[in-house]
């Protein structure tokens, strides 16, 4: 394993708090590479900490374990990813949540059940009926039933993702299709977005490395496709064959990252030093970073989730507020963070809200 850098203090975000938390604010990260892939080093601190927010009932809003607006889109683009015949066909959804997808493939004459550790999973059952056990996937659980397994949002959560998806296969017929969507890192690599590093991510995947990854397990890949919403998907089958892998590059690529998040930390705090009156759009795993480095006097953090309205970022003791509130407030600039969606969060800015601030994308510092 190489390691590129250490931050000794990385926000811990696992979703927006209430101004008092148990969990902690910071915890360090290590992000590095093995096997060619970009990973987030084992730490037995990180974990523990996990094992216990997981714990917490709507604490993970940076995954879909409810059907707001902020979620409800995963699901559905999953879905149209999905171009296999499912009618009659035995659907098994790892991670499932609440269970919204597999009761729209139920809809569709899909045989539908899920396993999901969380609280999540009795939710399931109660609103859609249906059947989802509530525990860890391990290899056993199910012997070869399923024509269609899913994995959404999960794998970028497990170390060393070649074996679990190898306990996968054993879940799956001979025939069997896998379906994953993790998050698109690439973009965040090459720009050098702090929001990318997420202690709940153990991986971050390239469309190179997962195809790795899903080789290194013994699939063969069928199609992969990354949404306009920086979502990764790939499908393949299970043939046990383990051909050569192709390089993703990812050491230098994790390496050029480091730097560029320097760079971007370097140029946030320049632009905070300036004597206006400031906000940041986004109440993001990249907001939450850059509040570390920089003075939050004459600072507004705004942000279009409602959950988010009133609660803190960890460690952070300015409150969330909706974006109308830009109006009254009357900022000078408006940095936005979540690079990925820059694009809709301005078009927002511009056409409804209709500030007068200057608008700076973080891509553009």
């Amino acid at each position: 394993m190489d390691t590129i850098t250490t931050i000794p203090n990385l926000p811990f975000f696992c979703g927006i708090r209430e101004k008092e938390s148990t969990l902690p604010a910071t915890l360090p990260f290590t992000l590095a590479v093995e096997d060619d892939l970009i990973i987030q080093a084992p730490n037995k601190v990180v974990s523990e900490a996990l094992d216990n927010a997981y714990q917490e009932d709507d604490v993970f809003l940076t995954t879909p374990m409810d059907e707001s607006p902020l979620t409800r889109w995963r699901g559905d683009e999953f879905i149209s990813f999905i171009t296999s015949p499912v009618k009659g066909k035995k659907i098994l959804d790892i991670g499932c949540s609440t269970g919204y997808i597999l009761h729209e493939l139920a809809q569709k004459g899909g045989k539908a059940c899920g396993i999901e550790p969380g609280p999540s999973a009795e939710t399931a059952q109660e609103r859609y009926g249906i059947p989802v056990k509530r525990e860890l996937f391990k290899a056993g659980i199910y012997k070869k039933e399923f024509d269609i397994v899913l994995l959404l949002t999960v794998l970028e959560h497990i170390p060393r993702p070649a074996i679990f998806l190898k306990e996968v296969a054993t879940a799956m017929k001979k025939d069997g299709i896998l379906y994953i969507g993790v998050p698109s890192c690439e973009q965040q690599l090459r720009k050098g977005d702090p929001g990318m590093m997420l202690h709940e991510h153990w991986n971050y995947f390239t469309e190179q490395s997962l195809k790795n990854t899903l080789a290194k397990a013994g699939f063969r890949v069928i199609a992969t496709h990354i949404s306009q919403k920086g979502v990764l998907y790939a499908s393949a089958t299970y043939t046990g064959i383990t051909p050569p892998n192709t390089s993703a590059q990812s050491l230098e690529i994790a390496r050029e990252y480091a730097q560029q998040v320097d760079r971007m930390t370097r140029n946030v705090k320049a632009w905070a030093s300036v004597s206006q009156k400031k906000a940041i759009y986004g109440a993001s795993v990249g907001t939450a970073y850059f509040l570390t480095h920089i003075s939050h006097s004459n600072l507004h953090i705004y942000d279009g989730e409602t959950k988010k309205r009133g609660k803190y970022l960890p460690g952070c003791t300015i409150p969330i507020q909706p974006p109308e509130d830009i109006m009254t407030d009357n900022p000078s600039t408006i940095l936005v963070t979540p690079i990925n969606f820059e694009k809709t969060i301005i078009d927002n800015l511009t056409t409804n809200i209709k500030t007068g601030a200057k608008i700076i994308p973080l891509s553009t510092l």
